[in-house]
């Protein structure tokens, strides 16, 4: 039986055994966790870099609408005190003295020998500062809106041709139990007889002489704090 004998059988023992060593595959494993680790981490900073553009593009469109929240915002405020006094003007449009009532229940008032001469009226505003909210010992207190306060004052001056019948006072009582006065003035002293002057002779008849007279009306106070 022949022998065979396998002259290359040392280098190849080596040659597998250095295919073997597990330094060398080591090596080739990490080297392959390490591209994978590098890939990972540029896929990262690629999503990094995506994520700042998205960032920017939106913080610039925020700053658009931003802006034009602001001036929607403030045409709000503006509109809103364009309403509030609209809705005051309503109101005092609605609410403000009338005279006409006033001449009408005065043309209806009538009494011998008496003539009026002049009605004039005041009006007076006196302004209440209003004063902010505050908290005093854990209790809150609400602001208070500042106001105008309107005084109105119905003058009339008038001529009593027989003042030794008094009809001034007779005219004076005429006018407070008017209806309308009734409901309008206030309730207490609302009515007075402020001037009286001595007896004048008529300088078209020396025979006649009368005396001028002066009634003087309150009307309750209106606030108006809009």
């Amino acid at each position: 039986m022949p022998i065979r004998i396998n002259l290359l059988a040392e280098v190849q023992a080596a040659e597998e055994q250095r295919r073997r060593d597990p330094v060398k595959r080591t090596i080739w494993v990490s080297g392959f966790a390490i591209s994978l680790v590098l890939l990972w981490s540029l896929s990262i900073q690629l999503k990094i870099m995506h994520s700042n553009s998205e960032l920017t593009r939106q913080e610039k469109q925020w700053s658009s609408v931003e802006k034009k929240a602001s001036e929607a915002t403030e045409n709000l405020k503006q509109v809103a005190v364009v309403e509030q006094r609209l809705a005051a003007l309503n109101r005092l449009s609605t609410n403000r003295f009338f005279y006409g009532s006033t001449l009408n229940a005065l043309q209806q008032t009538v009494v011998d020998h008496v003539q009026a001469v002049r009605v004039k009226t005041e009006h007076k505003y006196t302004f209440v500062e209003g004063t902010p909210a505050k908290v005093t010992g854990g209790k809150a207190t609400p602001a208070i809106p500042g106001a105008a306060v309107e005084k109105r004052t119905l003058v009339v001056e008038a001529k009593d041709w027989n003042p030794t019948e008094q009809n001034y006072n007779k005219y004076k009582d005429a006018l407070t139990k008017f209806p309308y006065f009734q409901t309008n003035l206030l309730k207490s002293d609302a009515l007075r007889l402020t001037a009286l002057s001595k007896p004048i002779a008529d300088q078209g008849d020396a025979t006649r002489s009368y005396v001028l007279f002066t009634l003087e009306m309150q009307y309750p106070e209106t606030t108006r704090n809009e």
